[in-house]
């Protein structure tokens, strides 16, 4: 099992056993956890990518505000298994 997959499992894990119901939903009540799944995804990226989570709260933010989105929707795509090169 790669790292990746690795982190996600533990993620989705996680955030299943802390709201079954909430778990990446949408909607105004829905998604508790939000700002949870930030910190869940910024311990992906530096599981994935080798870096410190601080690293990778900076890279998830920037990839936030050149996509023109909220924080917590590029998180819930981390923790979903988008693509997050850096490189790019």
């Amino acid at each position: 099992m790669t790292c990746r997959l690795f982190a996600h499992k533990i993620a989705r894990a996680v955030l299943a056993e802390l709201a079954p119901g909430n778990v990446l939903s949408s909607g105004s009540d829905a998604g508790v956890f939000r700002r949870g799944n930030v910190n869940v995804a910024c311990g992906i990226l530096a599981a994935y990518h080798k870096i410190s989570v601080d690293e990778a709260m900076v890279r998830l933010r920037a990839r936030a505000f050149s996509r023109q989105r909220r924080i917590t929707a590029i998180a819930q795509g981390v923790i979903a298994g988008d693509r997050f090169d850096t490189d790019k």
